[in-house]
């Protein structure tokens, strides 16, 4: 076999063309895979690979030691059982629907080789991925790690071609049924032994007392030490080598910018005992895919995940409740985002249980287009969703009885915004130029428009609503007592507003600047006017 016009030979000589057979290299590195990752023994994996769980992570990184290269990194999502591309595979075959029959199954199976990849899918059990080690008559016998089985064992197991075909034999809404088995494109071309698939790499970490303060190695695969309790800071900055990291559940803190600039970095599973992320701990790690967060996260640093531009999906933990900022910096501004950046950002989940959605949190994250809360959350923080400008739909808790300053500012494409009626206090600005808002309803529990702190007093600038200049169609609750202070100041599209009778005050700055506001009824139940509340106004106005 030539390369480029040149002979490949094993480092013993041997020619590698069409009559060399690998079966005995790969032999031998699938017994070193099994002396590291011995199935049957009750061991568990509960790691990730590029950033994979559970039973697709674990056969990624089997395939990875064999083959030196990745498989495929997804399946599809209406298809579980077919990768989203054949990145260094090839299809030997694939069933599904009605043809996922005992016989078609293993005249395909009976094809396969060791250390051959199978992907399905059936119903109730999902999809799933194994390594094919063994196949006879009868059946075949299978390499994997199921969370179904025990918290993620490793094991071996024999299934028979009927078993098989009756588990992959029936789709359901999530996707339809099949099979399919995949194999390296460079299968014919292994050699070696595998003495040295398992590289030493305990001397190129630098620990003291219990902190990782650099890693000085060069592997694509790292896994960090158990003796290690925190990720210092910039442990791994500009490791453009490294794709895959495993992270043990002796780590309770990974320090600033971490793993900034880690390049290359496909996937991370952060474990449940990690408590605190610091700023830019994975910033411009632009090959980043799959995060998953641990359950335990109560602090993450501002731009912890800045500019991975391949995230796509995030569930974010009950757990959290803190956005940490730079030491010196009093407050939280525009710029802090934790996924400040994320531009393929636009999947989102909330843990059940969710109190509060953080400061800052996806500040400046333009791909997300939609937004659901639990019913738990009661608070959202300042700079929320700030500049989120493709934000379309907003489901906000019923909870919620506080939304802080510039949560929604520059979310422009919102059109439609419900405010729950345990909502007590908004911040200024919290939906500034929101230029496509044109409808909202006020709740009556509305009673404050909250200020920064260490600015005393309202001004025309504090609007909640400032700068919504769509923003035609206004309705307050039945039963509302009070218009609070600048409410809608300088919504400059407000045409005409209906008080209901059963206010009784409008604060200062209400109105202010709603220069084309020509009618508005006001009941004779109105006792309190506030100064401006009807100031800066261009033509008469007809109470």
């Amino acid at each position: 076999m030539t390369d480029g016009g040149s002979t490949q030979k094993t480092p013993d000589g041997t020619i590698i063309d069409e009559n060399y057979d690998p079966t005995e290299s790969i032999r031998a590195k699938y017994a070193e895979i099994q002396k590291k990752y011995p199935p049957d023994v009750s061991r568990t994996w509960k790691e990730s690979y590029g950033g994979a769980i559970q039973c697709f992570g674990f056969a990624r990184m089997v395939f990875n030691l064999l083959f030196s290269c990745d498989m495929p990194s997804a399946y599809k999502g209406g298809k579980r059982y077919e990768y989203v591309d054949n990145k260094n595979v090839t299809v030997i075959g694939q069933l599904s629907g009605s043809s996922v029959t005992t016989e078609n199954v293993k005249k395909l199976v009976l094809q396969g080789k060791l250390g051959d990849v199978t992907q399905g899918y059936g119903e109730p059990y999902g999809q799933h991925t194994m390594i094919l080690q063994e196949v006879k008559e009868t059946g075949a016998t299978f390499y994997q790690c199921n969370y179904l089985n025990a918290d993620c064992l490793i094991y071996t197991h024999f299934y028979t071609w009927e078993y098989l075909a009756n588990r992959y034999g029936k789709g359901d809404s999530v996707s339809g049924n099949g099979f399919t088995l995949y194999r390296a494109n460079n299968y014919g071309t292994i050699y070696g032994d595998g003495s040295d698939l398992f590289y030493d790499d305990s001397v190129n970490f630098v620990i003291s007392d219990g902190v990782l303060t650099k890693y000085n190695g060069w592997q694509s695969h790292v896994e960090i030490p158990d003796t290690v309790t925190a990720i210092g800071e910039g442990a791994f900055q500009n490791n453009t080598i490294m794709m895959t990291v495993e992270i043990p559940d002796s780590v309770t803190s990974i320090g600033d910018k971490a793993f900034y600039g880690c390049t290359n970095l496909v996937g991370i599973l952060i474990p449940d005992s990690v408590i605190t992320i610091g700023a830019s701990a994975f910033h411009n790690c632009v090959s980043l895919e799959n995060v998953q967060l641990s359950a335990n996260v109560s602090s993450i640093g501002y731009w912890a995940f800045r500019d991975c531009d391949r995230l796509n999906k995030i569930e974010i933990p009950k757990s959290l409740s803190n956005t940490s900022l730079e030491l010196g910096i009093p407050s939280y501004s525009s710029s802090s985002g934790i996924f400040y950046g994320c531009k393929g950002l636009n999947t989102i989940t909330f843990e059940q249980g969710t109190t509060q959605i953080v400061n800052c949190l996806f500040a400046n994250c333009m791909g997300i287009e939609m937004i659901e809360m639990p019913d738990t959350v009661t608070e959202i923080k300042e700079y929320a969703f700030y500049n989120c400008t493709n934000l379309k739909e907003v489901k906000i808790s019923n909870s919620v009885t506080n939304i802080e300053r510039c949560a929604f500012q520059k979310c422009e494409k919102i059109s439609d915004i419900k405010i729950p009626n345990r909502v007590v206090s908004i911040g200024y600005w919290a939906f500034r130029d929101c230029k496509s808002l044109q409808r909202v309803e006020i709740p009556k529990s509305l009673k404050k428009t909250t200020l920064e702190s260490g600015i005393p007093t309202y001004s025309p600038s504090s609007g909640i609503f400032y700068g919504c200049d769509s923003l035609n169609s206004v309705m307050f609750e039945e039963g509302t007592t009070q218009i609070v202070n600048c409410l809608f100041a300088n919504c400059t599209g407000l045409e005409k507003v209906e008080i209901p009778n059963t206010i009784t005050k409008i604060e200062e700055y209400a109105f202010y600047n709603c220069i084309n506001l020509k009618q508005i009824t006001i009941s004779t139940e109105v006792d309190i006017i506030e100064k401006y509340v009807f100031a800066n106004f261009s033509h008469s106005l007809f109470l």
